[in-house]
């Protein structure tokens, strides 16, 4: 039963907390996707989309962040797997 209670009361940890090299506007919108509250999430797959090329725009250079970018398809992107662990 507790478990049950951390996993709907606890929120979940921050990925900048896991690795500092993780943008923090991608950490936020990481946030309010695994908000507790419902009312604090955003609402729809299309408000997705905006936060997400938002955040590409922003973001997403490879002189700012170690994310790989593909040459073929400038607008998709990779994380460096180094850069992931958990």
């Amino acid at each position: 039963m507790r478990v049950l209670m951390a996993q709907v009361n606890t929120p979940p940890p921050s990925l900048r907390a896991k690795n500092g090299q993780v943008p923090e506007a991608l950490d936020t919108l990481v946030q309010q996707l695994l908000a507790k509250d419902p009312t604090k999430r955003i609402q729809s797959s299309g408000a997705v989309l905006v936060e997400l090329r938002r955040f590409e725009r922003r973001c997403l250079r490879p002189e700012t962040v170690a994310f790989s970018v593909t040459a073929s398809a400038p607008r998709r992107w990779e994380p460096d797997p180094s850069l992931i662990s958990f």
